[in-house]
This record gives C-alpha cells, structure tokens and sequence, in this order.
C-alpha cells in the first residue's frame, strides 16, 4: 500500500548504485506544471569532491525511509562519467537530453 511522505523526508538519504554509495540527496527541481520532482540533487562528495549529479526520482527502484537508502539500477562509473550539473545554470533542454542518452534511457516526452 502507498503512503504519503513528505518531501523533506528525502533530504539526505544515501543513493546507492548497483555497485555502492553514489551520494546524499541535496535538493530537488520541482515541476510545477505537472505537479512533480523532475530531478533529486545528488552531492558526489563520497568519491567526487564538490560534484553533483541530477537523477529522476523515476529511476528510484526503492525507497527504505527506515534506512534512509534510495536504490537506484545505476552502475557508479556511469554516474562518475555523467554531464556535470552546474546549479548556477538553467537545466536545458539539451542537457536533459545529453543526461538521459548518457544513462542509456528514454526522455521524459513532457
């Protein structure tokens, strides 16, 4: 059965590749036109200085709030090699499509 959870309940937790820990989630984009998180903010800091990578919450595969683990399919050497995310710029169209060829997955058409 579905719960609902807040937002904040997210902050922080670990994201786990296939093959370990990728980072803490940082933030979040939120599209308001269709009411969703379009990406989690991912801070690299555990192998990556100062990086940080953007997932869709989409490519979650679970949620252990206990833990405060997300899992994700991810392997972590297509993370360490992903188009870097400046947060000092807008998320354009072309670098959605640069983030989602490089993950090898279908773009979100909306």
């Amino acid at each position: 059965m579905r719960q609902l959870r807040k937002l904040s309940e997210l902050g922080g937790c670990q994201i786990q590749a296939v093959d370990g820990e990728i980072g803490k989630i940082t933030d979040f984009f939120f599209d308001e036109g269709a009411w969703r998180i379009r990406y989690l903010v991912v801070a690299t800091s555990a192998w990556l200085p100062s990086r940080k990578v953007l997932l869709p919450p989409t490519w979650a595969q679970e949620v252990d709030f206990t833990n405060r683990i997300v899992v994700t399919d991810l392997e972590l050497s297509l993370i360490q090699t992903a188009p870097p995310y400046d947060p000092d710029k807008v998320i354009s169209r072309d670098y959605q499509i640069e983030l989602f060829k490089h993950y090898g997955k279908a773009i979100d058409q909306d």
